[in-house]
């Protein structure tokens, strides 16, 4: 009984499941021909110029994007006084893109947010906006990247 039991704990010890990790690095097999940007210039050419760093120039398939993007900032907090304390601000890119070689088109959509606080000076205040927009325009570039990676191997 007891060498069953060892030959088939040794059985599923040595298989396994064929589970293997996407390396995105390889999934990037088109050109970027063109990026058509419309809506807020200072989010879109940082994210323009973040998203060109995974075209592939040898491949053959090229690809035109749009981005169209647009930023909401709301109040999130305020104290006693009424004084508002915390901005939240929410960044919302509508991404088209389209093969030349096929003319297969697709979309998606990314959404993202965060705080910022409000310092004593408004020039403080303008830092902290402006570096929470360098954050989530980091963070949104990654997404589109892995979402086109995605979308663009499925087809």
């Amino acid at each position: 009984m007891t060498k069953y039991f060892f030959i088939i704990a040794i059985v599923f010890l040595l298989t396994n499941c064929g589970f293997k990790v996407v390396d995105y690095s390889k999934l990037n097999n088109f050109k970027i021909y063109d990026i058509v940007t419309a809506g807020e210039n200072r989010i879109n050419y940082k994210v323009k110029n973040n998203i060109k760093v995974i075209s592939n120039n040898n491949s053959s398939r090229e690809i035109i994007i749009n981005l169209f993007s647009v930023s909401k900032n709301t109040i999130k907090e305020k104290n006693n006084s009424n004084e508002i304390t915390k901005y939240k601000l929410e960044i919302n890119t509508k991404v088209d893109y389209k093969i030349l070689n096929n003319n297969k088109t697709g979309n998606f959509e990314m959404l993202v947010s965060g705080d910022y606080l409000v310092a004593q000076k408004y020039s403080e205040t303008l830092k902290n906006q402006a570096r929470l927009i360098d954050n989530l325009t980091l963070e949104i570039s990654s997404q589109i990247k892995r979402k086109l990676s995605n979308q663009l191997n499925d087809l």
